[in-house]
């Protein structure tokens, strides 16, 4: 499988079940500017967003100092400042928060087993990038 390599706007992982604690109600994103490869690579420390599953409702947004974020160069990826205007900012909008909550719901539903899941947001799109159940 060879997937395009999208320039996202704002990355996130996200877990259908809170994975610090268990807790199966809750959804945990983590999101950064950019291409995911900082999140996944630990480069960042993203902001976290926790949904209520019960009632699609935002419970809690962590919003971390962005210094640095991935994006595409012309030999793979590379990591930039974030510009300084950015850096406090909220990475995803809450509406953009709620949809990617209710993706994790669809995918929950549809394997039945909890996911981790990689996604990228470019021109209010929203691309699913990778998913597996989620392991402790």
């Amino acid at each position: 499988l060879i997937q395009q390599l999208i320039a996202a706007d704002v990355s996130a992982v996200v877990f259908s079940i809170n994975p610090v604690t268990q807790n199966i109600n809750e959804i945990v994103i983590n999101a950064n500017l950019g291409i995911g490869e900082s999140i996944v690579d630990g480069q960042v420390t993203p902001d976290t967003y926790i949904v209520d599953k019960t009632d699609m409702t935002i419970k809690s947004i962590d919003i971390a100092t962005k210094q640095t974020m991935s994006i595409i160069a012309n030999n793979g990826t590379q990591s930039v400042a974030v510009p300084r205007l950015m850096a406090d900012q909220q990475a995803m909008t809450d509406e953009q928060i709620i949809q990617t909550a209710q993706m994790a719901m669809r995918i929950e539903n549809q394997t039945k087993w909890s996911a981790d899941i990689e996604c990228a947001w470019k021109d209010e799109k929203l691309y699913l990038l990778q998913c597996r159940p989620v392991t402790s």
